[in-house]
């Protein structure tokens, strides 16, 4: 059985400006741990390290969604590996992990400032 996930994330509380929405269908095991959520908009800094995606009541995400509007990078978990997330030609990157977070931080190396728009769901 798929169960549907569907997020909405936008810096427009009355909705005129829609920055992302999709909806994604998760598995069943997946679905049936996600008790908590989280999500808003963070601006990281140009030339920043280590900016914390904010995890609510979240502990444990299982579903992890970013929006980006500048190439940055992210290091799960503690480590200190990054994933480099590219924007390309696009006005927005998306990246999706469905998995087990329990921390995000974001770096961002370019010269301008990044929004980030940010969704976690788990427990």
């Amino acid at each position: 059985m798929l169960r549907t996930l569907s997020l909405l994330i936008t810096e427009d509380t009355v909705g005129a400006e829609k920055l992302f929405e999709n909806a994604l269908a998760l598995t069943e095991d997946t679905a049936a741990v996600v008790a908590e959520e989280n999500d808003g908009v963070l601006k990281v800094a140009a030339a920043s390290t280590n900016t914390a995606v904010p995890f609510g009541g979240v502990t444990t995400a299982r579903v992890l969604l970013i929006a980006f509007d500048q190439d940055i990078s992210l290091k799960l978990n503690g480590g200190s590996q990054s994933i480099q997330l590219k924007k390309g030609t696009a006005s927005r990157g998306v990246f999706y992990l469905e998995g087990t977070v329990t921390g995000v931080m974001i770096d961002n190396a370019g010269a301008t400032e990044a929004r980030v728009l940010y969704a976690v769901a788990g427990v």
